[in-house]
This record gives C-alpha cells, structure tokens and sequence, in this order.
C-alpha cells in the first residue's frame, strides 16, 4: 500500500511537468518583469501579431538591403504559420523563462533574429552560444539572458530559418 501511495504521489507532479512542457496545459504565464525591460507594446506586438518572420544574419562582407544594429540581415521568403507564432509567443512571453537578475559579460554575437510585425516593426536577435536574446525597439536594445530555456530557443528559431 505505501508503495503504491508513494508511486502515485511522484508520478502527479512529474505527469504536470511533462503536459506544461508539452503544451496540454495552457498555464498565463507572467510577462510583468519581461515588460518593464522591453516595454508594453513590445510585449502585446509579440502576443497580437499575425507577422512573424525569420531573418538570417549574414556576415559583414556580405551586402544586404537591410542592416540593423550593425548586422546584415536577409529575411526569410516565408512568414511562420500560426502555430509557429503560438509557439514563438509562449516562448518569449514567460519570465520563467529568462534570468532578470544576472547579466553575462559576454560578446553578443547573434546567429539569427525574428523580426514581428504590428503598428511597429520589432526584431529579436538570438545568441545561443550567449545564451542570450536582443529586443531591439527602435534605438532601444535590451539583451535578457534565457538560459532556462536556450535549447529550446535554438531549436525552435533554427525550424525558422530552414
């Protein structure tokens, strides 16, 4: 009887975590701490916008139509579909999901961004060998680290970009 007690009582936590991170459950996740760095309507562009495209970053001898904080960027062809969005969105709108009290000291070198489209154009540069995402608004950048979910990162931007 303890056995079983005690199977039961481990199996509901770790049958949680498997359906929070497989989607089956829909928990709002926090963006207070996310929005005080990158702002409201960096935020609400991310959770409303129909127009999400990858864009490769390209070295510095290559010319592009675009540059943008001093990199070559050559967007993708193809915006995401919906569920790319959906999936890009619960993502990067989790403050689990960053460390908001550390900062690397580290180079930012980015090896592909995402550029979301609302009223404002938005672009979000990742690092993964930082471990590191750039909001870019404008003239205004902020680098978060996202270390709880880096892999994750990397393997959902390089779907993207292929």
């Amino acid at each position: 009887m303890k056995k079983n007690f005690l199977k039961i009582f481990l199996t509901i936590p770790a049958l949680a975590v498997c359906l929070a991170f497989t989607g089956c459950v829909d928990e709002a996740s926090s963006t207070k701490q996310l929005e005080e760095r990158i702002g409201t309507e960096f935020v609400q562009t991310i959770q409303n916008s129909k127009t999400v495209t990858a864009v490769k970053i390209l070295p510095k001898h290559y010319r592009t139509k675009e540059e943008k904080q001093g990199y070559n960027l050559f967007p993708t062809d193809r915006p995401m579909t919906e569920q790319q969005v959906n999936t890009f969105a619960k993502l990067i709108l989790n403050d689990d999901h960053y460390y908001f009290d550390k900062t690397k000291k580290c180079l930012f070198i980015p090896e592909m961004a995402v550029r979301v489209s609302g009223e404002k154009d938005y672009i979000i540069f990742a690092s993964y060998s930082a471990k590191q995402l750039k909001f870019v608004d404008g003239e205004k950048e902020t680098i978060l680290d996202c270390d709880p979910m880096a892999t994750l990162v990397e393997n959902e931007f390089d779907k993207y970009v292929r």
